[in-house]
């Protein structure tokens, strides 16, 4: 199987929030990420990617990471 790899342009540190993002959108079985120097993460899928996607990926888990962000969300 091939896979058609692709790296974030923003750092991200919430492994949990984006495998439970990546498993609901594209299913268990169908990516992989691996982790680059100084926080950069490569995204496979095992299908090739759609123009604009990994901007979708980045903008849904970015959701996700501010809402659990103290800095965005003062107590």
């Amino acid at each position: 199987m091939a896979w058609h790899k692709k790296v974030m342009k923003q750092k991200y540190n919430e492994p949990d929030q984006l495998k439970a993002y990546m498993d609901a959108t594209y299913g268990e079985q169908n990516w992989m990420v691996e982790i680059k120097s100084n926080n950069r993460w490569m995204i496979s899928l095992t299908r090739p990617w759609q123009e604009g996607e990994m901007e979708d990926i980045e903008s849904k888990i970015r959701v996700h990471y501010d809402q659990n962000d103290s800095y965005h969300h003062p107590r």
